[in-house]
Protein backbone atom coordinates (compact mmCIF):
# COMPACT_ATOMS: atom_id res chain seq x y z
CA UNK A 1 0.00 0.00 0.00
CA UNK A 2 2.81 2.37 0.90
CA UNK A 3 4.69 1.64 -2.34
CA UNK A 4 1.59 2.25 -4.48
CA UNK A 5 0.83 5.52 -2.71
CA UNK A 6 4.45 6.63 -3.06
CA UNK A 7 4.50 5.83 -6.80
CA UNK A 8 1.24 7.73 -7.33
CA UNK A 9 2.67 10.69 -5.45
CA UNK A 10 5.82 10.69 -7.56
CA UNK A 11 3.75 10.39 -10.74
CA UNK A 12 1.48 13.29 -9.87
CA UNK A 13 4.47 15.36 -8.76
CA UNK A 14 6.29 14.77 -12.03
CA UNK A 15 3.24 15.66 -14.08
CA UNK A 16 2.54 18.92 -12.24
CA UNK A 17 6.10 20.12 -11.70
CA UNK A 18 7.15 19.64 -15.32
CA UNK A 19 4.01 20.75 -17.08
CA UNK A 20 4.10 20.80 -20.87
CA UNK A 21 3.78 24.29 -22.35
CA UNK A 22 2.75 25.41 -25.80
CA UNK A 23 5.76 26.52 -27.82
CA UNK A 24 8.44 24.81 -25.74
CA UNK A 25 11.35 23.51 -27.79
CA UNK A 26 14.43 21.38 -27.20
CA UNK A 27 17.31 22.81 -29.28
CA UNK A 28 20.25 21.21 -27.38
CA UNK A 29 22.25 24.42 -27.86
CA UNK A 30 23.36 24.30 -24.22
CA UNK A 31 25.13 20.98 -24.81
CA UNK A 32 22.75 18.96 -22.63
CA UNK A 33 20.31 16.23 -23.69
CA UNK A 34 17.26 17.99 -22.14
CA UNK A 35 16.28 14.85 -20.26
CA UNK A 36 16.18 12.53 -23.29
CA UNK A 37 17.46 9.07 -22.41
CA UNK A 38 17.41 5.42 -23.41
CA UNK A 39 17.25 4.34 -19.77
CA UNK A 40 19.96 3.33 -17.32
CA UNK A 41 20.89 -0.10 -18.76
CA UNK A 42 21.70 1.25 -22.23
CA UNK A 43 25.43 1.60 -23.01
CA UNK A 44 24.78 4.09 -25.82
CA UNK A 45 22.86 7.03 -24.41
CA UNK A 46 21.75 10.01 -26.54
CA UNK A 47 24.62 12.43 -27.16
CA UNK A 48 24.73 16.10 -28.15
CA UNK A 49 26.93 17.28 -31.05
CA UNK A 50 27.76 20.97 -31.35
CA UNK A 51 27.80 21.12 -35.17
CA UNK A 52 25.96 19.68 -38.13
CA UNK A 53 22.34 20.22 -37.17
CA UNK A 54 19.68 21.31 -39.68
CA UNK A 55 21.10 24.85 -39.66
CA UNK A 56 24.63 23.64 -40.38
CA UNK A 57 27.80 24.80 -38.63
CA UNK A 58 27.29 25.77 -35.01
CA UNK A 59 23.85 24.16 -34.79
CA UNK A 60 23.72 21.57 -32.02
CA UNK A 61 21.68 18.38 -32.34
CA UNK A 62 20.98 15.14 -30.50
CA UNK A 63 22.20 11.76 -31.75
CA UNK A 64 20.56 8.49 -30.73
CA UNK A 65 22.31 5.29 -31.82
CA UNK A 66 20.86 1.76 -31.71
CA UNK A 67 22.93 -1.37 -32.22
CA UNK A 68 20.09 -3.57 -33.47
CA UNK A 69 20.99 -6.26 -30.94
CA UNK A 70 18.28 -7.79 -28.75
CA UNK A 71 19.50 -6.14 -25.59
CA UNK A 72 19.70 -2.72 -23.93
CA UNK A 73 20.73 -0.10 -26.47
CA UNK A 74 19.61 -2.21 -29.42
CA UNK A 75 16.26 -0.53 -30.12
CA UNK A 76 15.84 2.87 -31.79
CA UNK A 77 14.06 4.66 -28.97
CA UNK A 78 14.52 7.50 -26.50
CA UNK A 79 12.16 8.91 -23.93
CA UNK A 80 11.57 11.85 -21.65
CA UNK A 81 9.90 12.05 -18.22
CA UNK A 82 10.50 15.73 -17.48
CA UNK A 83 9.39 18.73 -19.56
CA UNK A 84 7.34 16.53 -21.91
CA UNK A 85 5.03 15.32 -19.14
CA UNK A 86 1.79 17.05 -18.22
CA UNK A 87 -1.63 18.02 -19.55
CA UNK A 88 -1.38 18.52 -23.31
CA UNK A 89 -5.08 19.31 -23.62
CA UNK A 90 -4.93 22.16 -21.11
CA UNK A 91 -1.73 23.49 -22.70
CA UNK A 92 -3.30 23.52 -26.17
CA UNK A 93 -0.57 21.28 -27.61
CA UNK A 94 -2.00 19.36 -30.58
CA UNK A 95 1.16 18.56 -32.52
CA UNK A 96 4.82 17.75 -31.92
CA UNK A 97 7.27 18.79 -34.62
CA UNK A 98 11.00 18.16 -34.98
CA UNK A 99 13.91 18.03 -37.37
CA UNK A 100 15.17 14.50 -37.98
CA UNK A 101 17.97 12.90 -39.99
CA UNK A 102 18.68 9.24 -40.60
CA UNK A 103 22.44 8.61 -40.68
CA UNK A 104 22.06 4.83 -40.59
CA UNK A 105 21.87 2.15 -43.31
CA UNK A 106 18.09 1.53 -43.28
CA UNK A 107 15.00 3.75 -43.53
CA UNK A 108 13.20 4.37 -40.25
CA UNK A 109 9.47 4.48 -39.53
CA UNK A 110 9.34 7.16 -36.83
CA UNK A 111 6.50 7.54 -34.36
CA UNK A 112 5.84 9.05 -30.97
CA UNK A 113 4.31 7.17 -28.06
CA UNK A 114 2.93 8.35 -24.73
CA UNK A 115 1.92 6.79 -21.44
CA UNK A 116 -0.77 8.36 -19.29
CA UNK A 117 -1.22 8.49 -15.55
CA UNK A 118 -3.25 5.26 -15.44
CA UNK A 119 -0.76 3.32 -17.57
CA UNK A 120 -2.55 3.47 -20.92
CA UNK A 121 -0.08 3.66 -23.80
CA UNK A 122 -0.77 5.34 -27.14
CA UNK A 123 1.27 5.72 -30.32
CA UNK A 124 1.18 7.46 -33.70
CA UNK A 125 -1.25 5.67 -35.98
CA UNK A 126 0.86 6.62 -39.00
CA UNK A 127 4.65 6.60 -39.18
CA UNK A 128 6.90 9.27 -40.65
CA UNK A 129 9.24 7.47 -43.05
CA UNK A 130 12.78 8.76 -42.72
CA UNK A 131 15.02 7.74 -45.65
CA UNK A 132 18.58 6.61 -44.97
CA UNK A 133 20.19 9.56 -46.75
CA UNK A 134 21.70 11.62 -43.93
CA UNK A 135 19.55 14.66 -44.78
CA UNK A 136 17.55 16.72 -42.30
CA UNK A 137 13.76 16.70 -42.63
CA UNK A 138 11.05 18.65 -40.83
CA UNK A 139 8.60 16.12 -39.42
CA UNK A 140 5.35 16.42 -37.49
CA UNK A 141 3.31 14.11 -35.29
CA UNK A 142 -0.35 15.00 -34.93
CA UNK A 143 -2.03 14.50 -31.55
CA UNK A 144 -5.52 14.45 -33.05
CA UNK A 145 -7.68 11.62 -31.73
CA UNK A 146 -7.82 9.85 -35.10
CA UNK A 147 -4.03 10.05 -35.50
CA UNK A 148 -3.28 8.14 -32.29
CA UNK A 149 -3.85 4.48 -31.48
CA UNK A 150 -4.18 2.80 -28.09
CA UNK A 151 -1.44 0.18 -27.74
CA UNK A 152 -2.36 -0.94 -24.24
CA UNK A 153 -4.91 0.16 -21.65
CA UNK A 154 -8.48 1.38 -21.52
CA UNK A 155 -8.21 5.18 -21.67
CA UNK A 156 -8.85 7.12 -24.85
CA UNK A 157 -6.02 9.07 -26.49
CA UNK A 158 -7.60 12.30 -25.23
CA UNK A 159 -7.59 11.00 -21.66
CA UNK A 160 -3.93 10.02 -21.97
CA UNK A 161 -3.08 13.49 -23.31
CA UNK A 162 -4.58 15.04 -20.19
CA UNK A 163 -2.02 13.32 -17.96
CA UNK A 164 1.08 12.32 -19.93
CA UNK A 165 3.81 10.73 -17.83
CA UNK A 166 6.24 9.69 -20.58
CA UNK A 167 6.91 10.76 -24.17
CA UNK A 168 8.80 8.38 -26.46
CA UNK A 169 10.36 8.92 -29.88
CA UNK A 170 10.81 5.56 -31.53
CA UNK A 171 11.11 3.63 -34.78
CA UNK A 172 8.33 1.08 -35.32
CA UNK A 173 7.67 -0.16 -38.85
CA UNK A 174 4.89 -2.69 -38.24
CA UNK A 175 2.39 -0.28 -36.69
CA UNK A 176 1.61 1.77 -33.56
CA UNK A 177 3.91 0.55 -30.81
CA UNK A 178 5.27 1.13 -27.34
CA UNK A 179 8.29 -1.09 -27.96
CA UNK A 180 10.68 0.09 -30.67
CA UNK A 181 12.28 -1.87 -33.48
CA UNK A 182 15.63 -3.47 -32.73
CA UNK A 183 17.39 -2.05 -35.75
CA UNK A 184 20.93 -0.84 -36.35
CA UNK A 185 20.43 2.89 -36.75
CA UNK A 186 21.82 6.36 -36.19
CA UNK A 187 19.15 9.01 -35.66
CA UNK A 188 19.65 12.77 -35.48
CA UNK A 189 17.01 14.91 -33.77
CA UNK A 190 16.74 18.65 -33.22
CA UNK A 191 14.18 21.37 -32.45
CA UNK A 192 11.60 19.13 -30.78
CA UNK A 193 8.69 21.52 -30.40
CA UNK A 194 5.26 21.50 -28.75
CA UNK A 195 2.91 23.33 -31.05
CA UNK A 196 -0.67 23.57 -32.26
CA UNK A 197 -1.84 22.23 -35.59
CA UNK A 198 -3.04 24.82 -38.08
CA UNK A 199 -6.66 24.12 -38.94
CA UNK A 200 -7.21 24.79 -42.67
CA UNK A 201 -10.07 27.10 -43.61
CA UNK A 202 -12.43 25.43 -46.12
CA UNK A 203 -12.52 26.94 -49.61
CA UNK A 204 -16.17 27.92 -49.16
CA UNK A 205 -15.26 29.92 -46.07
CA UNK A 206 -12.50 31.74 -47.96
CA UNK A 207 -14.98 32.63 -50.69
CA UNK A 208 -17.44 33.93 -48.10
CA UNK A 209 -14.74 36.00 -46.39
CA UNK A 210 -13.57 37.35 -49.75
CA UNK A 211 -17.15 38.30 -50.58
CA UNK A 212 -17.54 40.12 -47.30
CA UNK A 213 -14.31 41.97 -47.99
CA UNK A 214 -15.59 43.09 -51.39
CA UNK A 215 -18.88 44.24 -49.87
CA UNK A 216 -17.07 46.25 -47.19
CA UNK A 217 -14.83 47.81 -49.82
CA UNK A 218 -17.77 48.78 -52.04
CA UNK A 219 -19.62 50.19 -49.05
CA UNK A 220 -16.69 52.43 -48.18
CA UNK A 221 -16.37 53.60 -51.77
CA UNK A 222 -20.07 54.37 -51.85
CA UNK A 223 -19.84 56.52 -48.74
CA UNK A 224 -16.87 58.45 -50.17
CA UNK A 225 -18.68 59.16 -53.44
Amino acid sequence: MFRSTLFLGLLLGATSANAITLGQVDTFEDGFTAGWTEGGPSPNQPEVFADGGPNGAGDAWLQNVATGEMRAGGAQIMFNFSQWAGDYNAAGVTMITASMANFGPTELAMRIAMEGGTGTQISSANAVILPADGQWYDVSFSLAEDQLAVVQGSDTPSEVLSSVFTLRILAAAAGPAWIADFIESDLGVDNIRATAAVVPVPAAAWLMLSGLGLLVGRSRLGRRS
